[in-house]
Parts: structure tokens; C-alpha cells; sequence
């Protein structure tokens, strides 16, 4: 089955910091490595154009980097330019802004201010306990067994914290309580800032060496199809202004923030001229189209290879 490899988070002995599923460059290169030996890694061209005729082999994959992270173009890029490889990079824009979305920086925060990934989970239910407890009956009541289980990679924590983000608590009520806890322990917001994303020239540049950028949203909302048609089109248009400035051109290709989308999503993405889209599973859709790629995350990809 053809799929397009996902990418996140990459670490090094400098300031890209080792994180809950980041890779190496060792690691990275190991992995292409093993994903050349099994399967075909085409160019995003090429992927592109077979996919829209229909001529995709299963042997046939693609790579694509998710957010704009630095470390993706101080770690990963290199590694690429040693295998001659080409990828696709889902950029969202409002981090070419003032107040880009901060789910990287609390990701950051829970990895730099915590002795380990279940340190910061007991620390966070145990504000939600306390200064929510509405909130923390609702996830208790309402938690399902099967929550992301197509993603075996996650503990059960995982699961449950992100249930707790993305279906319990308001972005409000998430963001009010995160930045409390990274005020407490005084983390250094506005630096990391300059250290988590590409800048608009990294884009630029990696646009002028023959990697596709592509849509993810301006904001990188969690559950886009929980938004209105309206507000789904001014988060993919906005996208596209922004992207289309850097690089010359519109993009054409994109993927789900999140996996997240409806039939409103797909509708507003053929109106935007996108031939291609990517989820974040490998989840069989019913009548899947060119706009519900499936894509197979690192970890996953990883473990096969161990």
C-alpha cells in the first residue's frame, strides 16, 4: 500500500532538545536507509502526478515533514541532501507571525521542565483536578478505551492527555492552564520561539531546492472539523496567501493538521486548487480521494525496522 512517511521532531547535541519521539540524524539516516531497501521513494512530483492517475504502485512512498520545525531543516534536511531525496514540508503560516500556535511551545515546555514525559502528566491531571474539576469529571465519564488506538506508538497517558486537550477542555481553559504552569517554572517563551520554527527564508529555501511546500492550516487547529465551513476556509486561505508569497507560487499539495478534517475541509480544498492531500493514519477511508492520502508515522516505521 503506498503511503507518504510523517515526520515531526528531530534532536542534537545542540539546541534542538531530545523529545517524546525525535529522532537523530543517526537515527533518520538508518531509517532511510531500511525505507530505500523496501520501498521507492519518490520525488513529490512524481508522487503527486502518479497519484493523480491513478498509477501509484504499493511499493511507491513519499516523505513529508510536518510544522516548519527548525529542527527539521538543522537535522533532517542534511540528511536528505546525502541521499538525494526530496520531500514535502506541511507549513502552517501563523508562525510567521506575532503570535504564532503555541502547541509546539508546550510541547517544548513539558519536555524541558520535566524530569520525563509522566512527570509532566501527573503535574497536569493533577491541576486539572484541582482547578477544574467540571473538566475532570467529564474526562472521566466520557474517556473511551479505544481513544487513538490506530496510533500504537502512544502510552496510555498519551491518550488520555490528548483526550483531555483536544475533546474536554475549551482552547481557552487548555491554554489558561499551560501557561500558568510554564510561568510557574519560569520558562523562557520568547526565546524558544526563535528556536522552534523555520523562518519564511528556510521555506524559501527549501522551495528553491526542489522540496514541495504545502498547506497545514495557518493556526494548526486541533479539530478542524469541528469548525464551520467559513472558518475552515479562512484558516486554508489565509495558508495559501502566506505560503504563495514565500515561495512565488500557490501550493497545491497539503495535509490534515492533526488527521483532522470533513467533507467541508475536502470541498474548500478542491476550491483552493489542492490536487493532493495527506492524513496522519493508515486507517482505511471509505471512498478515499486524492485529499485523504494515508501517511505512516515515524515511531511505527521504526519499530518494523528494530
Amino acid at each position: 500500500m503506498t503511503f507518504g512517511a510523517m515526520f515531526h521532531h528531530f534532536h542534537d547535541a545542540g539546541m534542538h532538545r531530545r523529545g517524546q519521539g525525535s529522532l537523530s540524524a543517526d537515527g533518520f539516516r538508518a531509517l532511510l536507509g531500511n525505507l530505500s531497501s523496501e520501498h521507492n521513494i519518490l520525488v513529490p512530483g512524481d508522487y503527486v502526478e502518479r497519484a493523480r492517475a491513478g498509477a501509484l504502485s504499493a511499493d511507491d512512498i513519499c516523505l513529508s515533514f510536518d510544522d516548519a520545525l527548525l529542527c527539521q531543516y538543522d537535522v533532517a534536511v542534511p540528511v536528505l541532501d546525502e541521499f538525494g531525496i526530496k520531500a514535502f514540508f506541511f507549513v502552517y503560516s501563523s508562525i510567521f507571525t506575532d503570535t504564532p500556535d503555541s502547541l509546539e511551545l508546550y510541547r517544548d515546555f513539558r519536555n524541558a521542565s520535566f524530569d520525563d514525559i509522566e512527570d509532566f502528566y501527573r503535574v497536569f491531571f493533577e491541576e486539572l483536578a484541582q482547578r477544574l474539576p467540571r473538566a475532570q469529571c467529564r474526562y472521566a465519564d466520557t474517556y473511551p478505551a479505544d481513544y487513538l488506538a490506530d496510533f500504537g506508538f502512544y502510552t496510555d497517558n498519551d491518550r488520555r492527555f490528548r483526550f483531555v486537550r483536544d475533546q474536554v477542555l475549551t482552547q481557552g481553559e487548555y491554554d489558561h492552564l499551560m501557561t500558568d504552569m510554564m510561568d510557574r517554572v519560569g520558562y523562557p517563551r520568547e526565546e524558544r520561539k526563535a528556536q522552534l520554527w523555520m523562518t519564511a527564508q528556510h521555506v524559501a529555501e527549501l522551495d528553491a531546492a526542489g522540496h514541495e511546500i504545502g498547506l497545514h492550516s495557518h493556526s494548526h487547529p486541533m479539530q478542524m472539523r469541528m469548525l464551520d465551513r467559513a472558518a475552515q476556509e479562512a484558516e486554508y486561505r489565509l495558508n495559501r496567501r502566506m505560503l504563495g508569497d514565500i515561495c512565488g507560487r500557490p501550493p497545491r499539495t497539503m495535509s490534515h493538521p492533526c488527521g483532522s478534517y470533513n467533507d467541508d475541509t475536502l470541498d474548500v480544498l478542491r476550491n483552493l486548487g489542492i490536487v493532493l492531500g495527506f492524513r496522519s493514519n493508515m486507517s482505511p477511508v471509505h471512498g478515499g480521494s486524492l485529499w485523504e492520502m494515508p501517511r505512516e508515522d515515524h515511531a511505527n516505521l521504526m519499530h518494523r525496522a528494530t
